[in-house]
């Protein structure tokens, strides 16, 4: 099987102030990966300084977050998560349609997550969610 996608191809999904594209999903691969392509605006959620075209990878059960940490004036970030097994853009749909809500429903998002196994650790910045 080949894929194309175009540079703005992929179903949208929004989670706080962000959009992600997801590129690939599960179906798509059969469920060997899930690929999503986001902006990351300065500001944002790992102090980790890398430069343009930098790879990281986190294996599972490591506590990570993401951020542009460049100034108020910084160009946005591009990022491209790899999710193998695939699936995980599930989880990110349900918890876009939890934040989507007037207000968002809180609540419900740390249900997603723990349904899913996943652990949201500290606070996150809920204040850009609506």
């Amino acid at each position: 099987m080949v894929l194309y996608l175009d540079p703005n191809g992929g179903e949208v999904t929004k989670i706080l102030a962000n959009s992600y594209h997801i590129k690939l999903s599960s179906k798509q691969t059969d469920g060997e990966f899930t690929m999503m392509e986001g902006i990351v605006l300065s500001g944002e959620g790992l102090h980790l300084l890398t430069p343009k075209g930098s790879c990281v990878y986190a294996s599972r059960g490591v506590v990570h977050t993401f951020r542009n940490i460049n100034g108020i004036n910084a160009r946005p970030a591009l990022l491209q998560f790899w999710f193998s097994p695939a699936g995980i853009e599930n989880y990110f749909q349900q918890v876009s349609c939890a934040l989507n809500q007037k207000p968002p429903d809180l609540d419900l998002v740390m249900e997603i997550a723990k349904e899913w196994g996943i652990d949201i650790i500290g606070s996150p910045n809920w204040s850009i969610a609506g």
